[in-house]
């Protein structure tokens, strides 16, 4: 049982870390990208304005 209850942590502990590993990389992904798209827009603006 005591072996059950090691294995069952672990596995919780490595779904915890993937977790948090995938749901940072799709925040700084998603900054990137969306920092990315301000910028464009801002450039589009600066065209039609001129």
């Amino acid at each position: 049982m005591k072996m059950v209850s090691r294995i069952t942590a672990i596995g919780l502990a490595g779904v915890a870390i993937c977790y948090l590993g995938l749901s940072g990389y799709v925040w700084y992904h998603d900054n990137k990208r969306s920092k990315q798209a301000d910028v464009q827009a801002s450039a589009v603006s600066e065209i039609i304005r001129f």
